[in-house]
């Protein structure tokens, strides 16, 4: 696969990645960790999920969907009904986490929801999935954000990044080719997402000031 500069991205930061900018990557690492409302979010939920990563009680899933919601408005507005789902899969979700078995994932795609005005509406709540277990199993899991499926899609916009073994393949590609490979999941797409909401906040705000 060709590396180098990727003329098509709109996101300044790829325009000229190459070897010999990792210093830009320890930059954005620095920025990251000086964001303290952001990687405060991240350390409560790392060390949460440590302490209570398999074997769940169901007051502790319901916590982790809370806060896992909350960091990437992942827009779950029945969180009780989803932290039941969770529950009903326990042992087996447990053991395909650990496994990185994509039908982890495909449990999240079905989750029937309840209310009293709202009965048996099944929903796909594949992005949140992917969070879900990617702090569950953080090296085998990439975590799928709209924000990344945009940018991905500006390089090819016929790739079904909701198949989750396609986007899997497709970020490693991309790690690939601008120089990343090196870099695990967990560090990529935490990288890759805090620089892309980034670009999206610049760009509202200068929007918002044209407007």
């Amino acid at each position: 696969m060709k590396r180098g500069i990727l003329k098509e991205t709109n996101f300044t930061y790829f325009l000229n990645l190459s070897p010999m900018d990792r210093k830009d990557i320890d930059e954005w690492r620095k920025a990251f960790n000086n964001d303290q409302n952001t990687k405060l979010s991240f350390d409560a939920i790392t060390k949460f999920i440590e302490n209570n990563r398999f074997g769940s009680t169901k007051e502790n899933i319901l916590i982790k969907l809370c806060i896992i919601n909350q960091l990437y408005s992942t827009n779950i507005h029945y969180p009780v009904n989803l932290a039941n789902h969770i529950f009903k899969y326990g042992t087996e979700l447990d053991s395909l986490i650990k496994a990185w078995d994509v039908k982890a994932i495909d449990i999240f795609r079905d989750c029937e929801i309840t209310t009293s005005w709202w009965k048996g509406k099944t929903m796909n709540f594949y992005s949140f999935a992917t969070k879900y277990c990617s702090f569950h199993n953080p090296e085998k899991y990439p975590k799928f954000d709209s924000l990344i499926e945009n940018h991905l899609k500006l390089k090819n916009n016929k790739t079904n990044l909701r198949d989750y073994k396609i986007y899997k393949q497709v970020l490693e590609d991309y790690k690939k080719s601008i120089w990343c490979d090196d870099l695990s999941f967990d560090e990529f797409d935490k990288w890759l997402w805090y620089i892309l909401r980034k670009e999206k906040k610049d760009k509202d705000t200068l929007d918002k000031a044209k407007s």
